[in-house]
């Protein structure tokens, strides 16, 4: 299996080789005679890239004496460490479990610790063992938000409890002293102040020092499983009766419970053994999607077990539709949302399985001979899981035009140096400013700089066109070919300008710009001229049909040289100039074919950041409706654009939404609020009231921002700000005043 087959994007040969995050999990055999520990203690914890190559075991050295084995059991927030569960029986207990058919839990019999790993060197740390409180010690995880800290299950005295400890073993504290009850499936909320368990199958939730314990009650007997929404809004579980339990949610205080789906009569277990096994096989538990809008879970069609996938409102999709006698288990999705691993006992083999969740496309992780199994897949968590919140009061768009051939004080276009460039970026970027992200445009179909995938603006034109290009379209080539000739990128210099103001520095790559002026044309639209939307300017002369495959791919291909050549924090693509698409097709067509292009998009961005060290930021600028009626989600969705499905898969980081040119009051943010809750949503002001007016005034820049706060935009995006200077003679400065308090 390639890394291609998992990224679903070319590379050329000269390419480097990608980086995918691993995935941990465990094999053991299945049939060794002597039951159940005889094949438990052959249970190795592996790793696994996510394209199925360079799988190697870890905690090796672990397994140094007879009757011990290793677990895979989890990562750290930075996914370089790995938890690794050591366990050991001796054969004598072994046999006597065997015979009774029952566990016997005795420090004489068993030793559990949980250890932590270095994938780097191998290293492995017994922080069970550390200041000891039992002799049985699993389910370790790192807490959230507080890294410092791990949480882990003691069995003590016959009752499994939970405890918090320090990140080197020390200070363990029971988090359920005054009970006497048996818990487990203990974890913590995504921001650390709540933990959950089940104690002698109920349901508990309590703050993270075991105070304010509250039942959640269903009025079942069996309640097993809990676990936190990535959001941490709610908790997810099991509910009913033993071997006839269901999905379930609560709130994140015990309220609102929910039957979610029901399994078809599916037991919830998979058989891990293809012996005897006295205890029953491993519980197969629901797990939540990566923005906490849906669940993962398994049940029966007919005499299968396939996966399935719901949202929140009941929305049911079946994921899998597998050959008779197929048995899915351990749904998990990536950080990322975008793909999900599970297992599948198929031919009689257990086996691990990644599925990209566009296209249901799948392939095989892992390749275990007949007698073996591969189960409990855990992703790693790796850069996408770990990127720091941002704080954006203020997005301010350059559009690498006009800021290339005005300058302050300049009456007309004029020539501008490296000075001058990077001027611009001190003028928005002053201490007191509220703008936190810059963006700057590259591109108009044309683009900006030398490609080799694309046209340099101007290059086609001929020299009677030339002639005839207004002075601003004229000076701004010349300051432009005096850059390149002289070796400097004016565009690199402001991204660096505004990282060195500690800004965030993005590109903003305009999707299908239909100004349709000669100097915009590209030899891409010469070549194919059937491949563009119309022949009129601003109906399709310059805009490209997105339904064609080699449209898309074209696009896609200039899009990765822009952010290969520019060390930027990623890119928006600015759907709103211009919104038109597609010549023909059904809207789920459009949106099949948009949405493919997306993904690709996020993928490559990953993968370049992956190389760098750092997750790529990608937003979007969802399409207007060319001023009348305001943008929707709906009417973006109708143009082929579905923003809140691209938010759900994980593609997307940040929405900005603008009406088109002109500054009307009425930008319907709140819907856009209300469809997209898991990244923020920006709202735009724009920098004229249309019908040749002068630029906003200071003032009319607060109001408009004070009313978009109020309808609870994230923060205030800011496009052609700096146009007054376009005006020649009557040209005058914008109102940068404003940048300091427009999202106080």
């Amino acid at each position: 299996m390639s890394a291609l087959a998992f990224v679903g994007s070319a590379r050329g040969a000269d390419e480097a080789p990608m980086s995918l995050p691993l995935v941990g999990y465990n094999e053991h055999r299945t049939n060794l005679p002597g039951g159940r520990h005889a094949n438990v203690s052959t249970n190795r914890a592996m790793v696994v890239k996510a394209d199925g190559t360079e799988r190697r075991s870890i905690g090796g050295e672990l397994v140094n004496e007879v009757g011990t084995w290793t677990q895979f059991a989890g990562w750290s927030p930075d996914g370089e460490t790995a938890v690794v569960l050591r366990g050991w029986e001796s054969v004598e207990n072994a046999q006597w479990e065997e015979e009774h058919k029952t566990f016997r839990f005795t420090p004489e019999g068993w030793l559990v610790d949980s250890y932590l790993v270095d994938l780097a060197t191998g290293k492995a740390e017994n922080v069970t063992g550390v200041e000891r409180v039992s002799f049985y010690n699993s389910g370790l995880f790192f807490w959230p938000n507080d890294p410092k800290k791990l949480g882990f299950t003691a069995l003590i005295g016959g009752n499994s409890k939970p405890f918090r400890m320090d990140r080197d073993g020390r200070n363990k504290t029971d988090l359920t002293t005054n009970s006497n009850g048996f818990a487990y499936g203990f974890s913590s909320s995504p921001d650390g102040s709540r933990i959950s368990y089940h104690e002698n199958y109920q349901v508990y939730l309590a703050d993270a020092d075991g105070s304010n314990r509250v039942h959640v009650q269903t009025g079942h007997p069996f309640v097993f499983a809990p676990r936190w929404s990535p959001d941490g809004k709610w908790l997810l579980f099991v509910s009913g009766e033993h071997y006839d339990c269901h999905p379930h949610i609560v709130r994140a205080d015990g309220t609102g419970l929910k039957k979610l789906a029901d399994r078809n009569g599916y037991a919830g277990v998979i058989e891990f053994l293809d012996v005897p096994d006295y205890h029953g096989g491993s519980s197969d538990v629901p797990n939540w999607s990566m923005d906490s809008q849906s669940v993962f879970y398994t049940a029966k069609i007919g005499e299968n077990v396939e996966l399935f996938q719901i949202t929140l409102d009941g929305q049911t999709e079946q994921l899998t539709h597998s050959a008779e006698g197929t048995l899915h288990y351990h749904a998990t999705p990536s950080p990322d949302g975008r793909w999900i691993v599970y297992g599948a006992k198929r031919s009689g083999v257990r086996n691990l399985y990644v599925m990209r969740l566009s296209d249901r496309k799948e392939h095989a992780l892992t390749d275990v001979p007949a007698s073996h199994a591969a189960m409990h897949a855990s992703w790693q968590p790796a850069f996408v899981n770990a990127v720091p919140p941002r704080t954006r009061r203020v997005l301010y768009n350059f559009d690498g035009d006009s800021c290339l051939s005005t300058k302050a004080g300049g009456k007309g276009p004029v020539p501008v140096n490296v000075e001058d460039v990077k001027r611009l970026i001190e003028e928005v970027a002053y201490e007191g400013s509220q703008v936190d992200s810059i963006l700057v445009c590259v591109n108009a179909q044309v683009m900006y700089y030398p490609t080799r995938i694309g046209t340099m603006r101007g290059t086609l034109s001929t020299a009677e066109e030339r002639a005839k290009w207004p002075a601003s379209e004229k000076q701004r080539f010349e300051n432009l070919k005096a850059f390149f000739d002289s070796g400097v990128d004016p565009y690199a210099v402001m991204l660096s300008e505004a990282k060195r103001c500690g800004r965030e520095a993005l590109l903003t790559f305009r999707m299908n710009d239909d100004h349709g002026n000669d100097f915009l044309r590209t030899q891409f639209q010469v070549d194919h001229p059937e491949w563009r939307l119309g022949t009129e300017q601003y109906r399709g002369k310059g805009a490209l049909d997105f339904g064609r495959d080699e449209v898309r791919d074209h696009m896609f291909r200039l899009i990765e040289e822009a952010v290969r050549r520019y060390d930027c924090d990623g890119i928006e693509l600015d759907f709103n100039r211009f919104p038109t698409f597609f010549k023909d097709g059904t809207t789920e067509e459009c949106v099949t074919k948009m949405n493919s292009l997306v993904e690709r998009i996020r993928q490559m961005l990953d993968d370049v950041g992956r190389e760098r060290g750092r997750r790529l930021v990608l937003s979007v600028r969802p399409p207007s409706n060319g001023g009348n009626p305001p943008p929707t989600p709906e009417t973006a969705r109708q143009r082929g654009c579905d923003v809140p499905a691209w938010v759900r898969n994980g593609w997307v980081d940040f929405v900005g939404v603008s009406e088109f040119l002109f500054e009307r009051g009425d930008l319907p943010i709140d819907q856009w609020k209300q469809a997209i809750k898991t990244v923020p949503v920006y709202g735009g002001i724009e920098c004229t009231r249309g019908g040749g007016q002068k630029n906003l005034t200071a003032d009319e820049y607060r109001a408009a921002a004070i009313h978009l706060l109020k309808k609870k935009s994230d923060g205030i995006y800011l496009f052609n700000f700096f146009t007054s200077r376009e005006e020649g003679e009557k040209a005058y400065e914008p109102p940068f005043e404003v940048l300091r308090d427009l999202n106080r």
